[in-house]
């Protein structure tokens, strides 16, 4: 009974706690995803709309960190960059091209290296280390939510994207959910009230039954 009066307070607490978090991250969105141009972000705008779709663009895979269950091959989540084909790596790389016909000839430490991005994405598409891609990869388009306000890169994820991207700005990346969506003001405002009454349930609980039984009452003059 103590569990059950247990599961129902905290339950209700971490209820409340996602719905407050899902209003904030869906406050200002629209339910359709508004179309966003990478190279406009990159040279410094801001989306208006949290729910973005950026079209064709390159994932930088190589760049990519991820988080998996410790002794085994399954990933829980993984982080990759993505730029424009405008990005100034493109440039550097065309240079290249030029400099050395045969890109082959080319000394290693001349290859230009993306050392910035403005778009990191977070997504569960990959279930294995091996199932992740290698290098840079062309992908036609990108759906998902801006998660700045509620969720940040670890220390630890954030140290080795570091390594990467040494002149990179956290306070200028945006963290992109691949595939999440808003959620309605209604859903936001029914997990806050259902996690609140549940909470009440839990702690009203803690007082039921607290009475016990009284003690007979005694006559001090018998006996």
């Amino acid at each position: 009974m103590f569990r059950l009066k247990i599961a129902l307070l905290f339950g209700g607490i971490m209820l409340a706690y996602f719905g407050v978090q899902e209003a904030r991250v869906s406050s200002g969105t629209t339910m359709d995803p508004a179309k966003v141009e990478l190279a406009e972000l990159e040279n410094g705008t801001t989306p208006t709309n949290g729910h973005v779709l950026f079209g064709g663009h390159v994932a930088d895979y190589a760049g990519c960190v991820y988080e998996y269950e410790e002794g085994t091959n399954k990933v829980t989540h993984t982080y990759y960059p993505i730029i424009s084909d405008d990005h100034p790596f493109f440039e550097q790389l065309g240079q290249l091209y030029q400099k050395y016909p045969n890109i082959d000839d080319a000394p290693e430490a001349e290859f230009p290296q993306i050392d910035n991005f403005r778009v990191l994405v977070k997504t569960k598409r990959f279930k294995t280390q091996s199932a992740i891609p290698d290098g840079l990869g062309d992908e036609e388009k990108l759906q998902g939510l801006v998660i700045n306000l509620v969720e940040s890169i670890s220390g630890e994820e954030k140290k080795m994207l570091q390594g990467s991207f040494p002149a990179l700005n956290f306070d200028n990346v945006l963290i992109v959910q691949e595939g999440r969506k808003p959620s309605s003001q209604m859903v936001s405002m029914g997990m806050i009230g259902g996690g609140g009454l549940l909470s009440l349930l839990g702690i009203g609980s803690f007082f039921m039954g607290r009475g016990g039984k009284s003690a007979p009452p005694q006559n001090p003059y018998q006996g």
